[in-house]
């Protein structure tokens, strides 16, 4: 880790830290994506921070003191740079992970690596990429406001069989900073799961700008509803 606490590495503002000491990840090219032994030929991008949260109390954590704190970075990796070792894929384009940084009493408690290793959840380990679609949930556990999001087209991340709890969402601006490090115009939504032996976090992402199935299909509906009345009040 360490000490970076740069203006134009942050979506909004700069990280506060208070009290805790500034950590500022540094990235871990791993030789494994998505299941493929894999050499990287490049150095590692630097992690953006997105946006920190205070967790909530009675939830595996005790209520005295401090609440925990948990801070995200995010970053890019270009898949021009990439040596695939077996199964080569195509080359091109690029893929995001994200670190989570969490605190406990002012004190760093752990730094989780979250990434995708099949479907959309980015989770710290292949063995936890479970979840189900947000619709089929008739209740979902969260620590304040509901995701704001298209339910029809979310998943909710899982961990041992129970639906996560819903910590915070982000959406990433389009600008510089997320143009060249994220992916501007998504929107972050962050899970954790809490336990006194170890909390585990996941998330999502999701283009709110971009068009549902539904909701082509309802705006198509619409026109041509549009169209009969046309031709009614002419006819």
């Amino acid at each position: 880790m360490a000490n970076n606490p740069i203006g134009n590495l942050c979506v909004k503002d700069l990280p506060l830290w208070g009290d805790r000491e500034p950590c500022w990840p540094v990235l871990p090219l791993l030789g494994e994506l998505w299941g493929i032994r894999v050499r990287w030929h490049l150095d590692p991008p630097p992690p953006v921070f997105i946006t920190q949260v205070s967790l909530a109390a009675g939830r595996g954590w005790s209520t005295e003191g401090e609440l925990p704190q948990v801070y995200l970075f995010g970053y890019r990796l270009d898949l021009t740079k990439v040596e695939y070792l077996e199964d080569p894929l195509p080359p091109g384009g690029h893929c995001l992970e994200f670190q989570l940084v969490e605190y406990h009493s002012s004190k760093l408690r752990r730094i989780h690596h979250l990434r995708q290793w099949h479907g959309p959840v980015y989770a710290q380990s292949r063995a936890h990429c479970e979840s189900v679609m947000a619709r089929d949930l008739k209740q979902a556990p969260s620590a304040g406001p509901s995701p704001r999001w298209k339910r029809s087209q979310a998943v909710w991340p899982i961990h041992a069989g129970t639906p996560m709890t819903f910590v915070g969402q982000s959406t990433l601006p389009d600008k510089k900073v997320t143009r060249e490090h994220l992916s501007a115009g998504y929107t972050v939504f962050l899970f954790g799961w809490f336990s006194d032996e170890g909390n585990c976090f996941k998330l999502t992402m999701q283009d709110l700008g971009a068009q549902t199935a539904e909701e082509h299909y309802a705006e198509e509906a619409s026109r041509m509803r549009r169209r009969k009345r046309g031709k009614a009040k002419g006819g």
